[in-house]
C-alpha cells in the first residue's frame, strides 16, 4: 500500500500501526482464500481419481464378459480423463502383437492396426512394466500415431497387468503438448491394474465356462459317434459339432485313400461340395500338397490365419471356395493318420491354441469312429462278398465233372476276391511244397513248381505255418529265391498258410503289381474262404479219393 489519504507523497500522512494491522487482517484473508482454493482443487481431483476408480471398480466388477469388462474400463476413463483417442490393447495368443480390443476415436480401417512387440513406446512400457507419460510427441521418436487424420502431440502409456501377467496395454492420446500430469498418469496405472484383474477373473471364467460346455458337447460327440456303425451319421456329426463348439462358418473333413494316393473329401459345410472336392491333394512319400496335404504328411496341425498368403495353398488352392483362415488338424488312429479335418472362416481370423487343442480331440474321438465304421462296412461288404463266392464255388462244385479242378477253380474265385493280379497255390509234399494251381501267370513266367520249405516266400510260410504280409518285395530278401520275379514285377504280396487241424498241407499266394499293403483282416478273409471252400481237404485226398 502506498502513499495513504495524500495527493503528493510530501502532503501524505504516514501509516500508522491501526494501517498495518488492517493490511495485515487483509494478507490473511488472501491467505486464506489461496489455502482454501488449493484445498478445494485437491479435493475436486481426489474426488475425480475417487470418481474414476469407483466407476472401473463398479464396472469391471460387475460383469465376467471380457468384451463388456474392456468397454466399461474404457468408458471409465473416457468420462474422465481429455482424450482425443483412447484405445485399450491386448496381447495376441502368441504374444507377438498387440491388437485392439475396445477403443474412442478410431476410425473402422484405424481398429485394425497391431503393434508389434519388438519396437516403439509400447514395447518399452510392456518390458519395463511400468507407466509412461510423454509429454510431447514429437520429441519422441519411436511413437506410432493410432490417427491417419491428426497428429498426437502427448499421451500415456500404462499397462494392463494382473499379478505379474501382463495382458496388454491402455494409450490415451492428446492434442496438445502437456495434456496429462504425473496424477493423471496414476490414476489411469490405478485404473490399467484394476482392468487386469478383471480381464483375468473374466478369462478365467469364461475358460471354465468354455470347458464346461466343451465337455458335455465332447460327451455327446463320444456318446452319438460311438453309438452308430453309419459312416454318413458319424460324418455328419462331427461337422455340425465343429461348426457349434469353434463357430466357424465352413467345415470339410478329407480321409485318405491309399490306392490313389490322395486326400478325398468326404463331407463339407457351406462350401462349393462339388469344386471342393474336384481338389485330392496328393500326400506321401514326403509330398503333401496343399495345407490338407502338408498336415496329412507331417501329422502336424496347423492354424492358418491367411490362407490366399500361404505358399501351401498354391499346389491345391482352397481360397477360391471363400477361406480366409482355417484351422487343419490330422485324424489320428493309434499311429495312422486317415484324414484330416477343416475348420473354416470366411473372414479373417486367428485361432488360438486352446481351438487347436479342442479340434485335435474332435479329429481322433473322429478317426476311432470312422475307422471302426469303416471297418463294419468293409467286413459287411467282404461278407456279402465271401457268400456270394461261396455260392459261386457251391455251383461250380455242383456242376464240376472232375474234382481235381477245385484247385485251379478256388484259385481264380481267391484271386478275384482279393483283388490281385496272380495267385498261386501250393501243395506241401515232404520236404517241399508242390504247385498245384494257379491264376493269371504269364506264360513267360511261371511260378515255381517247387520250393523247398523254410526257402523263399512259399517255403517260409509252409514252413512257419503263418501269414505273411510284404508291400515292397525288392526290398525283402526272401523274394529274392523266385526268379520268376525278376521277370514278371510284382510288387506286394499275401501267403496263408491252408492248414488241416494243426498240419500246413499247403500255401496259397496273392501276388499284386500295384505297391500294396495287405491289412491282417484281408488275410484272416482269404484263409477263411480257403478253410470253408475246404481247400486244404482237398490238397491230402488221393485222385481216386477226389472222384469218389
Amino acid at each position: 500500500v502506498l502513499n495513504k489519504g495524500g495527493d503528493t507523497p510530501e502532503t501524505a500522512p504516514a501509516f500508522d500501526d491501526t494501517d498495518i494491522d488492517t493490511l495485515q487482517t487483509l494478507a490473511e484473508i488472501a491467505s486464506l482464500a489461496r489455502k482454501v482454493e488449493k484445498t478445494a482443487r485437491t479435493a475436486r481431483e481426489q474426488s475425480r481419481e475417487l470418481a474414476v476408480l469407483y466407476d472401473a471398480a463398479k464396472t469391471v466388477a460387475g460383469s465376467l464378459n471380457v468384451h463388456q469388462v474392456l468397454d466399461s474400463v474404457l468408458e471409465a476413463i473416457c468420462t474422465h480423463v481429455e482424450y482425443h483417442t483412447a484405445v485399450l490393447f491386448l496381447l495376441n495368443d502368441e504374444r507377438t502383437h498387440l491388437f485392439i480390443a475396445a477403443d474412442r476415436g478410431l476410425t473402422e480401417d484405424e481398429r485394425a492396426i497391431q503393434w508389434g512387440m519388438n519396437h516403439g513406446l509400447a514395447a518399452r512400457v510392456l518390458d519395463s512394466g511400468a507407466p509412461l507419460l510423454v509429454r510431447d510427441m514429437e520429441a519422441e521418436e519411436d511413437f506410432q500415431s493410432l490417427s491417419e487424420n491428426a497428429t498426437d502431440l502427448s499421451a500415456m502409456f500404462v499397462p494392463i497387468i494382473s499379478r505379474e501377467d501382463m495382458h496388454g496395454l491402455i494409450v490415451v492420446t492428446s492434442l496438445q503438448r502437456n495434456a496429462y500430469t504425473k496424477g493423471d498418469l496414476n490414476l489411469l496405472s490405478a485404473v490399467g491394474m484394476q482392468a487386469g484383474i478383471a480381464i483375468e477373473n473374466a478369462y478365467l471364467y469364461e475358460d471354465a465356462q468354455r470347458r464346461a460346455e466343451e465337455a458335455t458337447a465332447l460327451y455327446d460327440l463320444s456318446q452319438h459317434v460311438n453309438a452308430t456303425l453309419h459312416l454318413d451319421r458319424v460324418l455328419n456329426f462331427v461337422a455340425d459339432s465343429v461348426l457349434n463348439l469353434l463357430k466357424v462358418d465352413k467345415f470339410a473333413l478329407m480321409l485318405h485313400d491309399k490306392r490313389e494316393g490322395r486326400l478325398t473329401t468326404r463331407v463339407t459345410r457351406h462350401l462349393d461340395a462339388e469344386g471342393f472336392a474336384a481338389i485330392c491333394p496328393k500326400v506321401g512319400d514326403g509330398v503333401g500338397e496343399g495345407i490338407a496335404g502338408w498336415v496329412f504328411e507331417w501329422q502336424t496341425p496347423q492354424a492358418v490365419s491367411d490362407v490366399i498368403a500361404d505358399p501351401r495353398n498354391r499346389t491345391a488352392p482352397v481360397h477360391q471356395f471363400g477361406v480366409a483362415s482355417t484351422l487343419c488338424v490330422p485324424m489320428h488312429v493309434g499311429e495312422n493318420v486317415i484324414g484330416v479335418i477343416h475348420a473354416i472362416s470366411g473372414k479373417r481370423r486367428l485361432f488360438t491354441v486352446a481351438e487347436m487343442e479342442l479340434l485335435y480331440t474332435i479329429a481322433n474321438q473322429a478317426a476311432s469312429a470312422i475307422a471302426n465304421a469303416t471297418r463294419y462296412n468293409d467286413s459287411r461288404l467282404r461278407t456279402l462278398e465271401l457268400r456270394r463266392y461261396f455260392q459261386r464255388v457251391a455251383s461250380a462244385l455242383g456242376s464240376a465233372l472232375d474234382g481235381r479242378d477245385l484247385p485251379q477253380l478256388l484259385a481264380d474265385l481267391a484271386l478275384a476276391m482279393m483283388e490281385g493280379d496272380r495267385c498261386a497255390v501250393y501243395q506241401v509234399d515232404g520236404e517241399e511244397t508242390r504247385l498245384l494251381a494257379t491264376s493269371h501267370f504269364r506264360t513267360s513266367a511261371p511260378p515255381d513248381a517247387s520250393v523247398p520249405l523254410g526257402q523263399g516266400l512259399t517255403g517260409w510260410v509252409a514252413r512257419r505255418g503263418q501269414s505273411l504280409i510284404i508291400a515292397d518285395l525288392d526290398a525283402d530278401t526272401r523274394s529274392q529265391a523266385h526268379g520268376w520275379l525278376r521277370r514278371d514285377k510284382q510288387e506286394s504280396y499275401l501267403g496263408i498258410p491252408l492248414k488241416l487241424d494243426r498240419r500246413t498241407v499247403g500255401v496259397i499266394e496273392i501276388y499284386t503289381q500295384q505297391s500294396r499293403e495287405f491289412s491282417p483282416d484281408e488275410a484272416r478273409l482269404l484263409s477263411t474262404f480257403a478253410r470253408r471252400a475246404r481247400l486244404a481237404h482237398t490238397l491230402v485226398l488221393e485222385p481216386s479219393q477226389i472222384l469218389a
